[in-house]
């Protein structure tokens, strides 16, 4: 184990439900975000089926920490309460130990670095 761990998320909701699901985690990702311990947040959506999504936060923490102090934060009870219910089967969570350094770059054409639509 590591102090450099990265959550990886997987959900699926109905494509009726997909605008409630990504209303909910943008209500919460700035201040994941703002976390100092989180290095990186993507989301991804499938091309097959729009309602399957997932969500990669990289984490400068141990495994420990993400899990009894980031994922605890007061400010996910209510993204939990409205995503959850709309989950079509039980959502995947796998946390890995990050492999930094060499085996970790970002090239510049691969988007912004820091949300650039006015959010800090």
């Amino acid at each position: 184990m590591s102090d450099l761990v990265s959550l990886q998320v997987r959900v699926w909701v109905a494509e009726k439900d997909i605008k409630t699901f990504f209303d909910a985690l943008e209500s919460v990702f700035y201040k994941i975000l703002g976390e100092p311990e989180c290095t990186l947040f993507e989301v991804y959506q499938s091309q097959e089926n729009k309602g399957e999504i997932l969500i990669l936060k990289n984490w400068n923490a141990s495994k420990d920490w993400v899990e009894n102090v980031a994922m605890t934060r007061p400010y996910l009870k209510e993204y939990h309460e409205i995503t959850e219910p709309l989950f079509l089967k039980p959502k995947e969570v796998t946390v890995v130990d990050r492999k930094a350094g060499k085996w970790s770059v970002v090239k510049t054409n691969n988007g912004q670095i820091w949300p650039a639509d006015g959010h800090a």
